[in-house]
This record gives structure tokens, C-alpha cells and sequence, in this order.
């Protein structure tokens, strides 16, 4: 796979090689047509962004002209004597006059400091208190000239923005006048006409409320104005330029108050900003051209050069796969100097192949001399365990029949690992799962007696080990069985005895489990820890693992003991490939 990876960068790169010679070479001139056209480009964008600032600025200058005028209408209103009174001489015919000298108001009242309506210039419907309006707050607060938000006017159901001034009496707040500005008729008298058709003129605020001019050709499309934007635009105290997500200029410019924008919407660039411009002699023929010679010089070094590499790349694969048999015939038709190379290749393939052949006789040869041992060393150890039987069928005392089944029961679990061994198909691995039913079974067999029924079970994941490991492993086994069927049964017929084998929660190790369901090892005569031979041999076999021997109560009766041991670094086989092999073995 390395040598794949390594030749296909290679490809890659004589490709790029040869089509960076041609794209250099053409290079300057598609650089020089497209500097042409950036630069008309952005030409253009500057003439249309002036175009825009400079009529933004006079229908800002326009608009904002309207509401000074109605603030100055207020603050001369709240200047008059009479307004301390909250009321003028025949209130509502003086505040009408007022309203009706110009159609861009569309109401005039006056507020005491509860925020009623005390007199208005009115005929239709209106708000008798303006007690809960935003602006009235700020009024409340301080502010001496107050505007609003774009608002919707209860008389004449259209957007309205009110101007209000604050009237005091000795530094005492007790009232205000409030005048309402029609939007659309205020936007009606900004000149457009220094706007594209594209574009499109409206009010905005910094609540979102946003209200177009009717008479626009393009009306005002609904985007986004993030409070950012908003300040940024407050604290230049100028048009903002900015980018929408459409891609689309918006130019907001702070007006009278906190939160009123005139805000402008039109394309970046308009299709009439190109007039003139020879987009396609000037960018798209050079560009054109630089890329017909880019895909010749690519189609003639695939046909000439990168076909036969791939081709070959595709044996070399084989051969890394063990096909060493395959021959690039078609290479005959190649080029003489890739029908060389296929031809070194094939010899070297014939080679390896010879090679291989020879290396898999010997491996034959060594997995059968080991066979052969493992199943010699099992015949001889049966022949001791025979000549145990017979020695302990001529014994008469019960001490030296015990430690001969004992030493009978450590012997045989050597010799059921060496068949193990030699009837696997992988003389390094002991698959613990079939290991361990196989030893239980013996060992129930040489510790049964006539008249007791003592269960052995066994609970084990498909766990491999190295002969190395699995040998304790067994002789572990092997003595706390023994320790069980001794020592927890004294005064009963009948119990259980159960061998667990699982791997550890984080996979660091395993763990080997003997449990009875005896009295336990505190009431139980000679299993105190480490006082006897057995004990001895299990602490000596967790030593030998490099783990961790523990004896202690399971549950509220019987007696368990525990061997945890680190896995080896190098594992011969996973578990899932066990599991599957003793699926196939006992199917056969």
C-alpha cells in the first residue's frame, strides 16, 4: 500500500510537471486580461458607490429636513406660554391649524406628566394616553426632544414616527406636545431621482420596524440589520456601507433620534456597470485558449505516459498481494522503455515467487516438528499421569492418594495444553474458551466421588492466549479447583463450583474467577490464605503472569478466588477471530 501511495504520487506529479510548463508559459497574458477586467471592474463599482453615497446623502439631507421641521414645531409649541397650561387659546382649532399646514403631520397633541392626551388636533381616532410608549419614557427620564420608532398611527392606520418636545414649568416636567410625521409621505418628497431603477429607499429602525418609498420601482426587500451594524453606522455618525447576504449593497445613515435610519438597497454591481467593456475578447477567449492547452498537454501525457504507469502500478499491487504468477502482457505494446521496466518487473515477480514457494515449505516443515514435540511431550506427560494412577491405586494412606491426585490433576493440565498446541491450526495461540471446558471436565472426572454431586460450570469470553500465558493460566485452574472440591464440600453431597474468564472493562487485561458456594474461607479448615501448598502455588502463578492473586468471601457464603494479569502487547489473535475458529471447529 506504501508503494502504491508513493507511485501515485509520482503520477500526480509528472502530471502537474508537464501542465505547469504549458501554464506558465501562457500565464502573463491570462494574468494581464484579467488585471484589465478587475480593474474596470472595480472602477465601476467605485463610480456606482459614489453615485450611491452622494444620493443617500441628499435624501438623508431631504428626510432629516422633515423631521427637524416638526421638531422645531414642537419645541416652539412647548416654548409658548400657555402650553404650561396644557392648553392654548381654543386648544384643538390652534393645534389644527398647525396640522394642517403641512400634510406630512397627522396629528398635533398636547400630554400632561401622566401621559393623557389633554387636547389634539384630530377628527379621527387617537390615542387618549401615551403613557405606555417607549418615547414617553424617555421623555419621563429627562430627554428634553424625544423621537419614536416607526409606529403604526390609530387614525390613519399608516407608519408614523412622532416628534415629542418635554414642557417644564420651573424645571418641573408638566407636559409634553407630541407630533406625529407621516413616513411615507415625509419619504415622498426625497429626490430619487439620483437612484438606479435597482435601487430601493426606505426607513428603518432598531427594532426592525422598516417602511419603502410607494413610489420606488423597486420596492424595499426584507433582509437583516444586526445591532452592530446599527451602532457601527450611530457612532460614525455617517452612511455605513454594507454587504447583504444576497449579495447586495445596504447603506444605512443615522437620523434625528436613537434609532431612525434611512436605509438604501441596490445590486453591487448592476449589468449596465459592464457597458463597453469586451468581456469576452479581453478575459474569456485568452482564458479559453489557456485551458484547450492545458487539457491537450493532459490528454497526450495520460495516453503516452500515465496509462502504462498505471497499468504497471496495477501488477505491482498483484505482486504486493501475492499473485506472483501475473504477467503484463499488454506492456508488449508499450513504449521500449516501459516494456523494459514490465519485463524487470516479471522477473523480479518470478523470483520472489521461487522464493516464497521455498519459505512456505520450511514454515510447513517447522509447524510439523512442533506438532510433533507438543504431541510427544502430551504422550509422555499421559504416560506419567498412568504411572501416577497406578502408584496411587497401590497407596494406602489417604495423604499420599490426595497428593497424588493432586499432582495428577497439575500434570494433567500440562498435557491438555500441549494437545491443545499441536491440534490448532496456530501453534502460538490456546483458545481459553474450549481450553477450559475441556480442563473442567477432566478435573471433574479425577475429583468426583460416588455419592456427591458437585456441579462445575464454566463462564468464559472468547478469550487467546500465548502458551506462555495460558500454561499458568490452567495450573491457576487447575489448584483452585482442587481447592474447592477439598475444602468447601467437607460436610455437604452436593454444591457448585463455577470458572469465569473475562476480559477486563478498559481491555488492559483479563481476569480468571474460581467461586463455590461453601461455608467460605474463614470457616473452612486449611484455606486460610497462604497456608497451604496450593495457595503457595497460585500467589506463584500470579507472579509469573505479573498479576494479582486475591481470596476473599463471595457473597454471604462461599469462597472466591481471582487472578487479574496484563494482556500481552503483541496478541497472536483477537478474540472475534476465535470465537468464528471454534465455530468451524466443532461444525466440522
Amino acid at each position: 500500500m506504501r508503494n502504491g501511495g508513493r507511485g501515485l504520487r509520482s503520477t500526480v506529479g509528472l502530471r502537474l510537471q508537464l501542465l505547469g510548463v504549458l501554464a506558465l508559459s501562457l500565464l502573463p497574458l491570462l494574468l494581464l486580461a484579467i488585471a484589465q477586467g478587475v480593474v474596470e471592474f472595480r472602477s465601476e463599482v467605485a463610480t456606482q458607490r459614489d453615485r450611491l453615497y452622494a444620493a443617500g446623502a441628499q435624501a438623508t439631507e431631504e428626510f432629516g429636513a422633515v423631521l427637524e421641521r416638526a421638531a422645531g414645531v414642537a419645541s416652539a409649541i412647548a416654548a409658548h406660554p400657555q402650553s404650561r397650561l396644557l392648553h392654548l387659546y381654543r386648544c384643538e382649532v390652534s393645534l389644527q391649524s398647525i396640522a394642517t399646514a403641512d400634510p406630512v403631520y397627522v396629528s398635533v397633541r398636547m400630554i400632561d406628566p401622566g401621559g393623557a392626551v389633554t387636547c389634539a388636533a384630530t377628527t379621527g381616532p387617537e390615542r387618549i394616553s401615551e403613557a405606555d410608549q417607549e418615547w414617553f419614557d424617555r421623555l419621563s427620564a429627562g430627554v428634553p426632544e424625544v423621537f419614536s420608532h416607526i409606529q403604526t398611527s390609530p387614525k390613519t392606520g399608516e407608519p408614523v414616527i412622532v416628534a415629542a418636545h418635554e414642557i417644564r414649568d420651573r424645571g418641573e416636567l408638566v407636559g409634553a406636545v407630541a407630533l406625529s410625521v407621516d413616513v411615507r409621505t415625509a419619504l415622498g418628497r426625497v429626490d430619487i431621482s439620483g437612484f438606479p431603477a435597482s435601487f430601493a429607499l426606505g426607513l428603518s429602525d432598531s427594532e426592525g420596524n422598516r417602511v419603502g418609498l410607494a413610489e420606488a420601482e423597486t420596492p424595499l426587500p426584507d433582509f437583516e440589520l444586526s445591532p452592530e451594524q446599527l451602532n457601527q453606522a450611530r457612532e460614525r455618525g455617517g452612511p455605513v456601507t454594507l454587504r447583504s447576504s444576497d449579495a447586495h449593497t445596504v447603506m444605512i445613515t443615522p437620523l434625528a433620534g436613537e434609532g431612525i435610519y434611512l436605509v438604501v438597497h441596490g445590486p453591487t454591481v448592476m449589468l449596465d456597470g459592464w457597458a463597453g467593456f469586451d468581456l469576452v475578447g479581453t478575459v474569456l477567449i485568452p482564458v479559453l485558449m489557456w485551458v484547450m492547452a492545458l487539457v491537450s498537454v493532459g490528454f497526450a501525457t495520460d495516453v503516452f505516459i500515465l496509462r502504462w504507469i498505471s497499468y504497471l502500478g496495477r501488477f505491482a499491487r498483484l505482486y504486493g498481494a501475492g499473485r506472483l504468477d501475473a504477467q503484463p502482457v499488454k506492456a508488449s505494446g508499450a513504449p521500449s522503455e516501459v516494456r523494459a521496466f514490465a519485463e524487470t518487473m516479471a522477473s523480479m515477480a518470478s523470483a520472489l515467487n521461487e522464493r516464497t514457494l521455498e519459505l512456505e515449505r520450511r514454515v510447513d516443515e517447522r509447524g510439523a516438528l512442533l506438532r510433533e514435540i507438543h504431541h510427544r511431550v502430551k504422550n509422555n506427560l499421559q504416560i506419567i499421569i498412568s504411572l501416577i494412577n497406578i502408584q496411587a491405586g497401590r497407596a494406602t494412606d489417604p495423604v499420599a492418594d490426595e497428593v497424588l491426585r493432586e499432582m495428577r490433576g497439575r500434570i494433567n493440565a500440562l498435557a491438555m495444553i500441549h494437545r491443545t498446541l499441536y491440534e490448532a491450526d496456530d501453534l502460538r495461540s490456546v483458545d481459553m474458551g474450549e481450553f477450559l471446558d475441556l480442563l473442567a471436565s477432566q478435573l471433574t472426572a479425577i475429583a468426583s466421588q460416588p455419592g456427591r454431586d458437585i456441579r462445575l460450570t464454566t463462564q468464559v469470553e472468547p478469550v487467546v492466549l500465548e502458551p506462555d500465558q495460558a500454561i499458568p493460566v490452567a495450573l491457576f485452574v487447575t489448584e483452585a479447583v482442587t481447592n474447592a472440591y477439598k475444602y468447601a464440600f467437607n460436610a455437604r453431597d452436593e454444591g457448585e463450583v463455577l470458572v469465569a474468564l473475562s476480559r477486563e472493562t478498559d481491555g488492559s487485561g483479563y481476569r480468571v474467577v474460581i467461586e463455590d458456594d461453601g461455608p467460605g474461607p474463614d470457616k473452612t479448615s486449611g484455606t486460610s490464605p497462604g497456608g497451604g501448598t496450593g495457595s503457595s502455588l497460585m500467589e506463584a502463578f500470579a507472579m509469573q503472569l505479573g498479576g494479582r492473586f486475591v481470596r476473599e468471601t463471595a457473597g454471604k457464603r462461599g469462597c472466591r478466588v481471582s487472578l487479574s494479569f496484563p494482556a500481552q502487547a503483541d496478541g497472536v489473535e483477537s478474540a472475534d477471530k476465535a470465537a468464528a475458529r471454534r465455530k468451524k471447529r466443532r461444525a466440522s
